[in-house]
């Protein structure tokens, strides 16, 4: 092999605003996570069976065998769709997930549009339709309409935008008409710059999520409808900037946070849904980049997704915090109910797992997570010896700036967390003005555009292009700036 060469990079700071925000963890859990594990939502829809026939042949067999006309219980029913995991229902397909949740995926705004050309897009307009009238339905619009439902798939993409949205929600304090840059999705999605494509990619992702309703059904088999994540969509072609409306009830119990108060009908409809809340962790977009830059599996990120979500107990340990997350290795891998998903036998299951477990975990941290056992120790068992085996993930509670450390070695990637003001003293450091230190500065300020003009000698719509980054910065105005941002920077510090 030849010498190694330099893994330097070119630094660059990034469009995208890192700043940890809340998430409802069962939200994240039931409804996000699920988006992320499947290629095509619909791409299987034919070869997936109808659960009313389920149901009959069900019933059928019992009569057979104690000759007597028998009716599944609702108990049996839920029971029944556990074991075939995946079902259609009332023209939504469901997914068994974990601990005993279903999510449903539905089209029935899409077929409108499609059909007769009319977009409904509200969450409150979600007609549902039992088996026989969504035959009937899929018989008279034919193979070719079909086509299209099939064609719509979000993936590992489509959890990073809606990620990303709930993110940007609490960080622009709404939930209508958030403004997102095609540039910065871009960057989230393909840190690499490697994709010809992703411009077409993302919009095609956000008009899905437009479409596709989501519906979730708990262990007894209660169902709540939640409506599609994307309600309203704009797209402004020559700023390249989405304008996004998304549905309150995916902020779950972050909703009061960035509405003030609390939707009481939603609250009691998730308590009984969910049976109580788990309350909400801080969600990491660093996370997402990590994932796109080391372009991690379904099960890695699940496995991530997984440690981030997770209360964990928090430890101090030779002057370092970490928070360890406890389990037994069949509960995360092995039951039916497990949050990790793995296919093959329990022996490829566990050496899958170990293997992530490397890859995500501890070189997902550059070392600085630990494991117990010790990853040696569980290499050397077999995943039917493995099974009852208790496992620590100790995962270093300064886990955002070691990801920080990581993207910008291997990416040359600086992303800032723009809602701390203490992050402009490290930037004005190197003498770094940045559209995004401009326009995060003037936010947090609450001053206008044209009171930044007038303060600066120039015209608002300059102003207005500099934050966008579609001007440049000349050095008499740099160092304008430079003194601005510092100014409140220093005020900050001496509160």
């Amino acid at each position: 092999m030849g010498q190694k060469q330099s893994t330097t990079k070119k630094q660059r700071i990034s469009q995208v605003d890192a700043t940890p925000t809340p998430r409802d963890r069962e939200i994240q859990k039931y409804l996000v996570r699920p988006v992320g594990k499947y290629r095509g939502l619909f791409a299987e829809w034919d070869s997936i069976p109808w659960m009313s026939d389920l149901i009959r042949k069900k019933e059928e067999e019992l009569r057979e065998k104690h000759h007597a006309h028998l009716n599944l219980q609702p108990q049996e029913i839920r029971e029944l769709q556990r074991q075939v995991e995946q079902y259609k229902e009332g023209g939504i397909l469901y997914r068994e997930i974990e601990d005993g949740f279903a999510v449903g995926f539905g089209f029935r705004t899409y077929i409108d549009f499609l059909k007769n050309g009319k977009k409904r897009r509200k969450q409150s307009e979600l007609p549902l339709f039992d088996d026989i009238e969504e035959r009937r339905l899929a018989e008279e619009l034919g193979d070719q309409i079909f086509q299209k439902v099939k064609s719509l798939r979000l993936y590992h993409k489509g959890q990073d935008i809606i990620e990303y949205l709930l993110s940007e929600a609490h960080h622009q304090k709404t939930n209508d008409e958030i403004i997102i840059t095609q540039k910065a999705l871009a960057e989230l999605l393909d840190p690499h710059n490697t994709n010809p494509n992703i411009g077409q990619d993302i919009k095609e992702i956000i008009d899905a999520l437009s479409w596709i309703s989501y519906k979730i059904k708990n262990r007894e088999g209660l169902s709540v409808g939640f409506g599609a994540f994307i309600y309203d969509l704009r797209y402004d072609g020559r700023k390249k900037e989405f304008y996004i409306s998304i549905n309150p009830r995916f902020l779950g119990c972050t909703q009061a946070a960035l509405k003030g108060d609390k939707d009481d009908r939603t609250k009691a409809e998730r308590k009984e849904l969910f049976g109580g809340g788990e309350g909400y962790y801080n969600a990491s977009i660093r996370k997402i980049f990590l994932c796109n830059a080391r372009d991690f599996t379904t099960t890695q990120r699940q496995l991530i997704d997984h440690i981030s979500i997770h209360r964990g107990d928090y430890v101090k340990d030779k002057d370092k915090e970490y928070k360890v997350i406890t389990s037994r290795i069949k509960w995360l891998i092995f039951e039916k109910d497990a949050p990790i998903k793995y296919s093959g036998d329990p022996s490829m299951k566990y050496r899958k797992f170990i293997e992530d477990i490397q890859v995500a975990i501890i070189n997902g941290t550059a070392g600085y997570a630990r494991i117990e056992p010790s990853i040696e120790l569980l290499k050397a068992l077999k995943g039917s010896n493995a099974s009852e085996i208790v496992i620590k993930l100790y995962i270093p509670n300064n886990i955002e700036e070691i990801w920080q450390e990581l993207l910008k070695e291997e990416i040359g990637l600086i992303i800032l967390d723009k809602q701390k003001p203490l992050m402009l003293e490290s930037q004005m450091q190197d003498n770094t003005v940045t559209p995004q230190l401009v326009f995060f500065t003037r936010r947090k300020r609450n001053i206008t555009q044209d009171a930044l003009a007038k303060l600066l000698g120039v015209s608002r719509r300059f102003v207005s292009y500099l934050e966008r980054g579609e001007k440049p910065i000349p050095a008499d105005l740099c160092k304008k700036l430079e003194a601005w941002i510092k100014q409140g920077t220093n005020e900050k510090q001496s509160i």
